[in-house]
């Protein structure tokens, strides 16, 4: 009885919370940065998302973009698609725009930011500009060494998902830290990875039937 008790407290606390939020954000009261934590922390809970509050935030965070911090960016992303949305269901200018942040400040991007940016983007089934995804790969490449292996096995995972296509060197990269970590790697990263590049070899060959494999 004690557990029901506060598992009711709890949802009552929710509700309470994610109407202040709307409250505060018709009122323009939080940060860019807030708002990403807030987002972030609903997804994290698996918390109903109302398609009032879903909007007010997304406009919030289209309005504060310019000045999120690469993590900010990355666990908006993430939340967008743990919380099951589809790409139809963002606002038209969130997901370009939060493309737009990630190429501005892609360097200062660390290896899990990364990581679940893409993640994001694949489960969203949103397929990333070119620029940004060479930009992604020149900073992965910079930065691979400091790859854990969730980090390399969702990287992976992404293009395999997104059909790109990724450069020789960054695969060769990838699979350098791959072998280096291979210790830490759990059931699931290693399902993962090898469920990439599976994928990946499966399209190769299929664009070599086709007429040859280009790599952008």
């Amino acid at each position: 009885a004690a557990m029901e008790e506060v598992f009711l407290i709890s949802r009552e606390l929710e509700a309470a919370l994610k109407k202040k939020v709307k409250i505060v954000c018709a009122q323009g009261g939080l940060k860019g940065q807030e708002v990403t934590i807030i987002l972030w922390s609903l997804a994290t809970v698996g918390a109903a998302m109302e398609e009032d509050l879903l909007e007010a935030l997304q406009m919030h965070v289209v309005g504060t973009t310019p000045l999120l911090s690469p993590q900010s960016v990355s666990n908006c992303l993430w939340a967008l698609a743990t919380l099951g949305l589809a790409e139809h269901q963002l606002h038209p200018r969130l997901l370009p725009q939060l493309e737009e942040r990630v190429l501005q400040c892609i360097e200062r991007f660390k290896p899990q930011a990364v990581a679940n940016t893409m993640w994001a983007m694949a489960y969203l089934g949103h397929m990333p500009r070119g620029d940004l995804f060479a930009a992604v790969e020149a900073q992965i490449l910079a930065t691979v060494d400091e790859y854990p292996p969730i980090a390399i096995a969702n990287v992976l995972w992404s293009i395999a998902t997104l059909q790109l296509s990724p450069s020789p060197e960054l695969m060769a990269a990838l699979e350098r830290r791959a072998l280096k970590t291979l210790p830490h790697f759990h059931p699931q990263t290693i399902s993962n990875i090898l469920w990439a590049l599976a994928t990946m070899s499966s399209s190769s060959s299929r664009a070599r039937e086709e007429g040859g494999w280009e790599v952008d």
